[in-house]
């Protein structure tokens, strides 16, 4: 699905995997698909290995150590750092400093002031815009609820990202 709040981050996503970039730091608000965009690099890259963790020190530490171990191509994604614990970001530093060759490493934001600047400089940053309504209806549209008529007109000015509308479509689902 082409949502016109996602186009200028796809097309820098087609070229950054061109040149195989190796990492890229995409923020946005909550809801405006950075999840999605991170898999969509990672395809682009032509990656199988797709390991999405959770801002932790721990599981950071785990993840950075077993994509040491491979040979194969990593897409390792980070998701919300800014949610995380400063340590977190410290713990990836020299890391994103000389990542293996084999290792693509996209970390995801809410709040870009968040990010230590250590971060922000060994990244290349991408800005996701708030969703549109129109790209929110065509989601809504695209998930085939069967309700999907009724909550676009009774609920269309209420939502304001996918994760409002997947809410919606779960409590719509008849049981």
């Amino acid at each position: 699905m082409n949502l016109i709040n996602q186009g200028s981050a796809i097309e820098a996503l087609d070229e950054l995997a061109r040149t195989r970039s190796h990492s890229i730091l995409i923020d946005g608000s909550q809801g405006v698909g950075k999840s999605y965009l991170s898999r969509y690099f990672a395809s682009k890259l032509g990656v199988e290995a797709f390991l999405s963790i959770e801002p932790k020190v721990d599981a950071v530490k785990e993840a950075i150590d077993n994509c040491y171990s491979v040979n194969n191509d990593v897409a390792l994604s980070i998701e919300n750092l800014d949610c995380g614990v400063v340590g977190v970001a410290y713990a990836m530093l020299k890391f994103l400093e000389e990542p293996p060759e084999n290792v693509y490493v996209v970390i995801t934001c809410r709040n870009i002031r968040q990010i230590p600047d250590t971060i922000l400089s060994r990244s290349i940053r991408i800005s996701v815009p708030p969703m549109l309504t129109s790209d929110i209806l065509s989601y809504l549209r695209s998930t085939n609820c069967p309700n999907a008529g009724m909550i676009e007109q009774k609920f269309s000015s209420c939502l304001k990202s996918f994760a409002d509308v997947d809410l919606m479509v779960s409590l719509s689902i008849d049981k």
